[in-house]
């Protein structure tokens, strides 16, 4: 089981998984789908786990900023990476450089009755080729650099450790 630190709620895979379904119904609807990047800058709470599962569930990307980083370094991430969506929270939003034509999406309360529609696994064509995250390294430059990971490449990592975990 999953715990919501704030709450202290128990959450099971099944409603992580419902959850994750929900969001990602409601992102594919605003256009989320393959090599669509959307940003992630959230605390590390189940909520943010949830935002992660749900991009990869609506076959978006996703792109985690910090949001501990320095404002220029977000500023810089959001644009070079052509974000068209944010997910974060109430919280991060007068503080985040979140420039003109990037939407934010703060997700709504999670304690809603979910429909058995919305915990459906949503239907969407992803190949290995697909990007399924973009993370950004120091950079030699002092300047982030984008790393492009496609599924392929994400799934030959998860099955490497799982042959041999470390």
């Amino acid at each position: 089981a999953l715990v919501d630190v704030p709450s202290g709620r128990r959450w099971t895979y099944a409603e992580l998984d419902a959850r994750a379904n929900r969001l990602a119904h409601k992102l594919q609807g605003m256009g989320v789908g393959p090599e669509v990047r959307v940003g992630v800058c959230m605390r590390r709470t189940p909520q943010m786990l949830v935002g992660l599962l749900a991009i990869l569930k609506a076959g978006g990307a996703y792109v985690p900023l910090d949001p501990q980083y320095p404002s220029e370094r977000l500023a810089h991430m959001i644009e070079d990476s052509g974000l068209q969506l944010l997910l974060t929270q109430a919280s991060l939003l007068q503080v985040l450089p979140i420039p003109a034509g990037v939407q934010t999406l703060v997700p709504g309360s999670l304690e809603e009755p979910i429909s058995a529609a919305q915990a459906a696994n949503p239907q969407v064509a992803v190949d290995g080729d697909n990007l399924s995250y973009a993370i950004y390294t120091s950079g030699s430059t002092g300047k982030p650099k984008g790393v492009m990971v496609r599924h392929a490449a994400l799934v030959n990592f998860v099955a490497s450790m799982a042959r041999e975990p470390g």
